[in-house]
């Protein structure tokens, strides 16, 4: 087929360019080849890492082995010595582009875009022109395509914006979505590159890319991936995982995969790794292949057994994405290379650890909407893991995959649940932090749409299937729209060809003095309006309960019609239950007999700038205040006193799943800990606001 491109992805190559460019002559000679293009996820040049292991002599070599080779070969490439056979494109610059690169490239974008070259002898051969002027032409805009930033030779940074004026990187990170043409010529060499001689057809690959630890909102990408005529990424680039791709719930993940990263007893929880603002990009993005560094596991190897990290390879199970109201169906798949490594290492690892991979796919915008649903049918999908039902509520501790060599532990509960927890909680703030504002964090999954018993609301729906006068449907989940982009002309565009004629929100809340109040969360829920019963209950019936609208999902059962009270109260045989208690919005302490984790939520005063110190210094006030609890009757300045550098059990770590977030959580040793600071603080062992005495304590003792 024509439009088939052969892709070839790659794991973390940290600075080992020799190693890649050989291997990818290898593979272009190959009875597989020739490729397309090469797309590697994680740091591209070196970068410098970090873990438990930097104290060993082994490790140590190793690492000055790896940077001696990445600034060898940096000079290679700078000198045109070192070349791809295969366009290259990547994200991640690891340390930053070597310096003397980062000069020319610097150099290029200095030139105004309507300059012209002058030739004093009339010659337009170019001939004459210097290595400068040469290298200024090697980098026009009409030779690299939009988003793409040329490094070398069919060396090409995904940057975003365009090659004149590329994306500036945002608070949040790095993140859009572009089209890339193929073949991808570069011009430097000859006037045409290996993939001209190769590929006789032109076509596009639609490719997302996230810079690491990436941060909602990401405007651009969002944009893009919200728009009516886009299908999806057929590659999407991250250095994280996505929060979800490991929970329980999904199967997403291999059992093999499962086993060898988690343990083969997990105790029916699944373990939550990886990054919640991912997670909804690749909802949004709804790529084929996401693509990212794989984990780093210990492994023995060498003739001495030494135990060394290595990154393994992970590839998942096809998944489907939700059933879109407007949206292509295809499946989706996620592959986690290991980083670059000699051909020596590759044998002796075998295949669990490679670190290239290659497909061969026909892009999105070439395909119809019968080949899609035919590729999605032909492979074995499971559900996708990128939903609410994936991001699990898990007691256990908790790991991160990224682009670091180690998983870090961060404990608690998910953060798409944490995030609605702490919106849900401003709607009731109160001055000084609201009631909630010191707590127990959340150890138990919470219903979504209430707390009534499954078979009450059931009864309920089969009571208002039968009301004729009910039209209307009610719509939950608008709070899981961060950007607010569910407006009532979205809504309405979605429900219409169903029959509906309105969209009501609910009224503002006000305060005792019957204001509006200003600082009031957005609503989450609305009210779908039809001209019929019978308009509204296909709407239902067709929908079966879920609808997704720009990649949000929402719930749509029957609404509570107006005459519902009286008409319950003249048919008691029905056995209608009362309504369901309101929600609470926090947990008693025999609730959490288990945990060791404290929600924490700085009041509305406080200053976004100062989130993460205001967030470090109750850490140390609540480490402070255990301490005094120990040592009751001994001076601050005696040598008896036991503080949190001697005993580890005294000691409280901080963790705060955005910096944009004025919330954060408290993890200490043990339940018993947290809950002396949590009494000691608050008065209370059910938590609350943190007394006015102690934050004067807190506030002479800073």
């Amino acid at each position: 087929m024509s439009n088939r491109v052969k892709i070839l992805m790659v794991g973390p190559v940290n600075g080992q360019l020799s190693l890649l460019s050989n291997k990818l002559r290898t593979l272009q000679k190959s009875k597989a080849g020739p490729f397309d293009i090469c797309i590697c996820a994680g740091p591209f040049f070196h970068q410098t890492t970090t873990d438990n292991n930097d104290n060993d002599a082994v490790v140590k070599k190793e690492r000055q082995t790896i940077k001696d080779n990445a600034a060898s070969d940096e000079k290679l490439l700078l000198d045109k010595s070192l070349t791809f056979d295969v366009p290259v494109l990547f994200v991640d610059a690891g340390n930053g582009l070597p310096t003397d690169l980062q000069a020319k490239i610097d150099n290029v974008k200095k030139r105004d875009d309507a300059e012209i070259d002058l030739d004093d002898d009339g010659d337009n051969n170019g001939d004459n022109k210097s290595d400068g002027e040469n290298e200024a032409k090697d980098n026009d805009s009409n030779n690299t395509p939009e988003g793409l930033l040329r490094i070398s030779s069919n060396l090409y940074q995904l940057v975003g914006g365009t090659s004149t004026q590329p994306q500036k990187q945002q608070q949040g990170g790095l993140a859009d979505i572009i089209s890339v043409p193929l073949p991808l010529i570069d011009n430097a060499e000859n006037g045409e590159s290996a993939t001209t001689k190769t590929r006789q057809h032109a076509t596009s690959l639609t490719i997302g890319f996230l810079s690491s630890r990436i941060r909602l909102p990401c405007n651009n990408f969002e944009m893009k991936s919200k728009h009516t005529s886009f299908l999806g990424c057929d590659v999407l680039i991250s250095g994280e995982w996505g929060q979800g791709m490991s929970s329980n719930k999904c199967s997403a993940l291999t059992i093999d995969d499962r086993n060898t990263l988690f343990g083969d007893d997990d105790g029916g929880i699944g373990n939550m790794m990886g990054s919640y603002d991912v997670a909804e990009l690749i909802s949004m993005s709804r790529p084929r292949y996401h693509i990212a560094p794989g984990p780093a596991i210990p492994v023995r190897s060498g003739s001495d057994e030494t135990v060394k990290m290595r990154r393994r390879f992970v590839a998942s199970l096809p998944y489907r994405y939700p059933d879109q109201i407007t949206s292509s169906s295809h499946a989706g798949r996620f592959l986690a290379c290991s980083d670059v490594m000699s051909p020596t290492e590759v044998k002796s690892l075998g295949k669990s650890f490679k670190f290239i991979h290659a497909v061969g796919i026909v892009p999105l915008a070439h395909m119809d909407a019968n080949d899609r649903e035919a590729a999605m049918e032909k492979a074995s999908v499971v559900d996708c893991p990128y939903t609410d039902a994936s991001y699990d509520v898990d007691a256990k501790s908790k790991n991160t995959i990224g682009v670091g060599n180690t998983n870090s532990n961060i404990g608690g509960l998910s953060e798409a649940h944490a995030r609605r927890l702490a919106q849900e909680d401003a709607t009731s703030a109160l001055g000084g932090g609201g009631d909630g504002a010191f707590r127990w964090q959340q150890t138990r999954k919470r219903g979504r749409d209430g707390q009534g018993n499954d078979d009450d609301d059931a009864k309920r729906q089969a009571f208002e299937e039968d009301n004729p006068d009910n039209c209307s449907l009610f719509l939950h989940g608008l709070h899981r729209d961060p950007s607010m982009t569910l407006t009532m002309d979205v809504l309405m565009d979605a429900f219409r060809p169903f029959g509906c004629v309105g969209i009501r929100f609910p009224r503002p809340k006000v305060d005792q003095y019957r204001h509006h109040q200003q600082n009031s969360a957005p609503p989450s829920y609305a009210f779908v309006d039809f001209s019929t019963h019978e308009e509204a209950s296909q709407c239902l019936a067709n929908l079966k309960g879920e609808a997704v609208i720009r990649n949000i999902m929402l719930s749509l059962k029957w609404s509570s019609s107006g005459g519902n009270k009286k008409r319950m109260q003249q048919q008691p045989q029905m056995g209608i239950p009362p309504p369901p208690p309101p929600r609470r919005n926090r947990l008693t302490e025999s609730e959490c007999a288990d945990s060791t984790t404290l929600f924490l939520r700085l009041p509305p005063t406080v200053d976004s700038s100062s989130y993460e110190k205001e967030l470090e210094f109750m850490r140390l006030f609540a480490q402070r205040t255990m301490e005094d609890e120990l040592n009751v009757g001994v001076a601050a300045d005696s040598a008896d006193r036991i503080t949190a550098a001697d005993e580890p059990a005294l000691r409280v770590q901080v963790r705060q799943p955005n910096a944009e977030m004025n919330y954060g959580f408290l993890t200490f040793a043990s339940h018993a800990a947290a809950l002396t600071t949590l009494v000691s603080l608050t008065g209370h062992e059910d938590g609350g606001a943190v007394s006015g005495d102690k934050l004067e304590t807190a506030q002479t003792l800073a």
